[in-house]
């Protein structure tokens, strides 16, 4: 599987090089980036941070609507409250 981040060069707004990155901490972790421009080559770090996990807004599937959500005992029901 592939990974990709875009990023994007502060100095001259090309895109980036992700080069190496080191953990700071389980939540938080510095990118060593290139500009991809020759004519810029800056280095440069970004932080890449945890924020939060996202609240589900919607209601559990309608097993008449979608019958293929509902079957499934061994599935992970992402509706329930986490306790």
């Amino acid at each position: 599987m592939a990974r990709l981040l875009l990023v994007e060069c502060p100095h001259c707004q090309t895109k980036g090089n992700v080069i190496t990155s080191k953990r700071v901490s389980s939540e938080l972790r510095e990118l060593y980036c290139q500009c991809a421009n020759l004519n810029c080559a800056k280095v440069f770090v970004l932080h890449l941070a945890f924020s939060h996990y996202p609240k589900c807004h919607g209601g559990k599937p309608d097993p008449e609507l979608q019958p293929e959500l509902c079957n499934n005992d061994k599935q992970v029901d992402m509706f329930d409250e986490e306790e």
